[in-house]
């Protein structure tokens, strides 16, 4: 399963894909996100950065923190986790095109 992406498409994978006769599956560019972690990190990203971070070490510990300690964060990975059957309806009522997640 691939979107297209030019690197899928070149020569040398088309050809190893075909050797070891893989078929490839058709499958939308532009294909739904049913990932809710993406919600998530843009939030924790937002709380790290928020605030300078003098060091890589600095920047992990924090981002260990929050992803450990924060009830906003917590609340969020909960809402996402509950709106999975809800995200799934939506891409099978759409066939799989757009919906508002």
């Amino acid at each position: 399963m691939q979107d297209g992406a030019p690197c899928h498409r070149a020569k040398s994978t088309i050809n190893m894909l075909k050797r070891c006769d893989i078929p490839i599956l058709a499958w939308l560019g532009n294909s739904p996100d049913l990932n809710p972690i993406e919600n998530v990190w843009s939030l924790l990203k937002a709380k790290v950065y928020a605030s300078p971070n003098s060091s890589l070490d600095v920047l992990k510990l924090k981002i260990a923190d929050f992803w450990e300690n924060d009830d906003e964060i917590k609340q969020m990975i909960d809402r996402c986790y509950e709106s999975m059957p809800d995200r799934i309806r939506a891409v099978i009522d759409t066939t799989g095109s757009f919906t508002k997640y």
